[in-house]
């Protein structure tokens, strides 16, 4: 028979003296026959425990329903015992373990008593699972700590199912949870009840197997979540990239291929001073959207091909550079822009691996080209190659539909130009040209990452932190190649620890700080909190950019409950998120730092019951209403991921949204606010926005041409001025005429304004 040893405990751990023991057949109150205690000698039924809680019996073979009364408490477990000669099993144990060759097993050293120990049952332990989850249930801690001890680091403890009941349940109490002292696997139906369980940087799980942890236990209030902590946390996770991708608006775009009669021939006699003639002796027309040369040495040593006069702002022109045949070819593509009285180019030789940009035909930059599929080789080679316009000064170069270089000249370009070089032009062609206002990411790059935040951060209660999903998450995202995150978050932690602490912190060889912190503002200081939070927040940002980073923020999640507190602070302020988060957002916007948008990534997921199936993981994407369980912790990394793409993407130093309204000149005013709005501006990602109808007050046939209508705030940088045409009518005739924005921020008009009213709506790059 077999011979086992209980302990029984209260919901604190603690130990129950002398516990009246009741051992019944399964699923009755019928009292078993056959009990013996640790000598053999037949024991009563029921019996009593020790005055040190221990409950020890022999029964034979089969499963029971043991039920202790004492203590307060009365609960009914189910046992088993496997009738068997343990004397003799472990003196054939000891014998294999002690025996020279015998007793190694596999192709290592190892002794079949190690080879027994790599993986132990819990419930060897002691450990006395339920088939439900009740306030009665037993605190295995002391079978856990006895079991890691027993397997080692190397080992495995397991958790089995009992196979007569739906589910198994077993509860961990006395504080956090770790998996990395051992290995650990369980049944698919076990669930393990536990306060807290880490997966911190430096004790990262370490199960085997899928584990269903819930964070009810014996002696809490409140329903609270349970998740699945997979076997690799990240598998599960790398199917939002895409999702993440789509959100950023990198499919929107008009794409155009339009005739080369949009484009004339050019030859250019000298880059110095940009001379040129609408030259095409030599050349061909082969279709809408393609030209070669059928006598490259007909211009000579100019340069020739196709220029595209007055280029308009946030449009690429793009065309394939191409050498279709197979030829040893020396020369040069060049990629001009074009001013009044000298150019600009990008100089592609055949062949080579760097791209050279002139001012004239000064060198003044020289750009490696490490991918192989950007360069033009000499034989058989070819390249998408594009300009983007960006301001009236300033273009980008674009190849495969990568940002190369950015260039700002000192005054407006006039036209562009796509030329070969003499000896080139033999075997070359301009193929597949279009125009298209499709955004122009920024290449990808290695990136190190450092994480800064409190519980949420440091992946409380969550299968995996969002940091370590961000590495997987935001690779080959625009502007991010790979990501190398070092994560420094603690839990409880506030700003107002970091205020302190950054000092210490070194973020040079940073990319990027990435920082989630207020939760624990909020709920321990509430409303009167948030002007020392943003004090806080200013003194982290001022360090982190002393250091030569820069900081990415994340706004606090949503909450689902107004009793859960995540174990931690009151629920009392849980109301006043949104004011913590707009503090936040407010900083971030007036000095034009990235905010990485949870709520946004969360939606109503975070708050709904039901927006996730209630199987092995929780309903919402909190486990306690503060700490994000698996999924949540997804959504905050692929909001990370996206605000450090926009930023590492930006190539204008603005907040990404500033608006207002405009005052009109005399004798200019708003025409009929409550029809048309006021005359307001705004700007998002480096466009400005101008939008409203004004008319003369009165309406006279005085001039009105080269007045002011209104001027912009001085902090709206106008690099260079821009002309529109717009509609104007003085209600009998209607027409067209110009509208300037100056470099001094002033609206004025141009010719043909009639007096009467002009309609605005253009947009602008800055």
């Amino acid at each position: 028979m077999e011979l086992k040893n209980y302990f029984a405990q209260d919901p604190s751990g603690n130990i129950i003296p002398i516990p009246t023991v009741h051992v019944y057949e399964p699923g009755t109150t019928t009292a078993v026959s056959g009990l013996e205690d640790e000598n053999g000698v037949a024991l009563a039924n029921p019996f009593t425990g020790s005055s040190q809680g221990q409950i020890q019996f022999a029964a034979p073979d089969g499963y029971y329903d043991m039920r202790v009364v004492g203590g307060g408490r009365d609960f009914t477990m189910r046992v088993r015992f496997i009738d068997a000669d343990t004397s003799s099993a472990n003196i054939l144990r000891e014998q294999l373990s002690e025996a020279a060759g015998a007793g190694m097993v596999s192709n290592k050293s190892q002794t079949v008593a190690a080879k027994l120990n790599e993986r132990v049952s819990i419930m060897d332990h002691g450990a006395a699972p339920t088939a439900a989850f009740s306030e009665a249930m037993q605190n295995d801690r002391p079978a856990w700590n006895a079991a890691q001890t027993d397997v080692g680091a190397g080992g495995t403890v397991h958790f089995p199912a009992v196979p007569e009941w739906a589910e198994t349940h077993y509860w961990i109490g006395g504080g956090l949870v770790y998996f990395h002292n051992c290995y650990v696997t369980s049944d698919p139906s076990v669930i393990l009840h536990v306060e807290d369980i880490s997966n911190s940087v430096d004790h990262p799980r370490r199960n085997l197997t899928p584990i269903t942890i819930s964070r009810n236990y014996p002696g809490r209030t409140g329903t609270y979540g349970f998740e699945l902590s997979p076997v690799a946390p990240l598998d599960e996770y790398l199917g939002a990239p895409a999702a993440v991708w789509s959100a950023m608006e990198s499919g929107k775009h008009v794409r155009d291929r339009i005739s080369l009669a949009t484009y004339e021939p050019i030859r250019i006699s000298s880059f110095v001073t940009g001379a040129y003639t609408e030259d095409g002796t030599g050349m061909q027309t082969q279709g809408s959207t393609s030209v070669n040369w059928t006598d490259g040495a007909a211009a000579g040593a100019d340069h020739q091909g196709l220029m595209k006069k007055g280029p308009t702002q946030g449009i690429t022109y793009e065309f394939l550079l191409d050498i279709p045949n197979t030829n040893a070819v020396a020369g040069t593509f060049n990629v001009v822009l074009g001013r009044a009285t000298t150019s600009h180019r990008w100089e592609f030789t055949l062949g080579d691996s760097t791209i050279r940009f002139y001012n004239g035909n000064t060198l003044s930059k020289s750009i490696p080209v490490l991918n192989l599929m950007d360069r033009i080789a000499s034989d058989v080679g070819c390249a998408r190659v594009g300009v983007k316009i960006l301001q009236a000064n300033a273009a980008e170069l674009v190849i495969n539909d990568m940002v190369y270089d950015t260039q700002a000249v000192s005054s407006p370009i006039r036209w562009l130009g796509f030329v070969a070089s003499e000896t080139v032009r033999p075997y070359a062609a301009l193929k597949y040209h279009n125009q298209n206002d499709r955004p122009v990411f920024a290449s990808g790059r290695p990136l190190k990452v450092l994480c800064i935040g409190d519980s949420q951060t440091a992946g409380a209660n969550a299968s995996a932190t969002w940091p370590r999903i961000l590495e997987q998450l935001a690779q080959h995202l625009p502007g991010v190649g790979r990501v190398d995150v070092t994560n420094i978050a603690v839990s409880g932690t506030s700003t107002g620890y970091w205020a302190t602490q950054i000092a210490s912190v070194d973020c040079s060889t940073y990319d990027r700080v990435l920082i989630m912190l207020g939760i624990n503002n909020n709920q321990s200081s509430g409303n009167a909190g948030t002007g020392t939070f943003l004090s806080n927040v200013n003194t982290i940002n001022a360090k982190v950019i002393a250091d030569g980073s820069r900081p990415i923020w994340g706004m606090n999640t949503r909450y689902q409950s107004a009793t859960l507190s995540g174990g931690g602070g009151t629920t009392q302020n849980h109301s006043i998120f949104a004011r913590y988060n707009a503090v936040l957002k407010d900083s971030c916007e007036t000095n034009g730092y990235e905010l990485a948008e949870t709520i946004e990534a969360f939606g109503n997921n975070a708050g709904a019951d039901g927006s996730f199936a209630g199987v092995e993981i929780s309903p919402s994407w909190h486990t306690d209403n503060i700490h994000p369980n698996g999924h949540g912790q997804v959504a905050i990394a692929a909001a990370f991921a996206a605000a450090l793409s926009r930023d590492m993407s930006r190539r204008y130093p603005v907040a990404r949204l500033r608006a207002g309204s405009l005052t009109p000149a005399a004798p200019w005013v708003i025409h009929t606010v409550a029809t048309n709005g006021y005359l307001r501006w705004s700007i998002r990602d480096g466009v400005l926005y101008l939008r409203g109808k004004v008319r003369r007050d009165p309406i006279s046939s005085d001039p009105v041409a080269n007045t002011t209508i209104a001027t912009l705030p001085s902090f709206v940088a106008i690099s260079a001025p821009a002309d529109f045409i717009v509609r104007t009518t003085d209600g009998a005739t209607n027409g067209w005429c110009e509208l300037t924005i100056n470099q001094n921020g002033t609206i004025t008009t141009g010719p043909n304004a009639l007096p009467g009213s002009i309609d605005i709506s253009v947009s602008m790059l800055l």
